[in-house]
């Protein structure tokens, strides 16, 4: 039996995976020595518990009469549902 080296596809497949390693891994290496980016932290906000803050509405134009009610109203008694017929269920034909 002989026993051959790896075919010319495995050879160009292996060069190319260790180049494309070699490549990511100079990249970490560049990244790694340059400064990082500064990030403002964000603008720290003011909160007040006050109990007197917003009592007054501050809508431009507060409607002041609510609008009627269009729900019908109840009556203590009220008339019975009207009955609903069914329709006639025909009767089998006969054979």
């Amino acid at each position: 039996m002989e026993s051959h080296g790896i075919r010319a596809e495995e050879r160009i497949g292996l060069a190319v995976a260790v180049v494309l390693h070699l490549a990511i891994f100079a990249l970490l290496v560049v990244q790694a020595l340059m400064p990082a980016p500064m990030v403002e932290p964000p603008q720290r906000m003011t909160v007040s518990l006050a109990e007197d803050v917003g009592l007054s509405a501050t809508a431009p134009d507060p409607v002041t009469d609510s609008r009627a009610s269009t729900a019908p109203t109840l009556e203590a008694n009220p008339a019975p549902a009207a009955a609903v017929e069914a329709d006639p269920v025909p009767a089998p034909p006969i054979e």
